[in-house]
């Protein structure tokens, strides 16, 4: 069935009753095309109770070629810009004397004013330590 004459042995085994329902899903996960769920209303039915309620995500086509850009890095020019310009950070203590939380606004240094303040960072690179 599969074209590779290795295999050699294939271990089946039939599902017991109780099983039924989540070994059919975890099946139906791993080796289902959506063309093989066409074949008849049965078929169709196994998959659909097998698969309701549960996230399958799968990429193909042009989302499969950009999905392994966007891992590469290669689609940085698309990504939403920081416009914000930072000139503080915010510290927050809890005091206990006081039973309350103390905020704290602290000029940042030429250093972090650079770092945060780079308009080439996207907002989802940057790291506030």
């Amino acid at each position: 069935m599969t074209g590779d004459y290795t295999i050699t042995q294939v271990h089946i085994e039939r599902i017991k009753e109780k099983q039924t329902g989540n070994a059919v899903a975890e099946i139906a996960k791993s080796s289902a095309k959506s063309n093989d769920m066409g074949v008849s209303p049965e078929v169709f039915e196994t998959f659909y109770n097998s698969l309701k309620g549960k996230q399958v995500i799968a990429y193909s086509g042009l989302f499969k070629e950009y999905i392994l850009k966007y891992k590469a890095n290669e689609l940085e020019q698309y990504m939403e810009k920081d416009k914000n310009e930072y000139f503080y950070k915010i510290m927050v203590n809890w005091r206990a004397d006081q039973s309350d939380y103390v905020l704290e606004y602290i000029h940042l240094t030429e250093k972090e004013l650079e770092k945060y303040n780079c308009k080439n960072v996207s907002i989802y690179e940057m790291e506030i330590e």
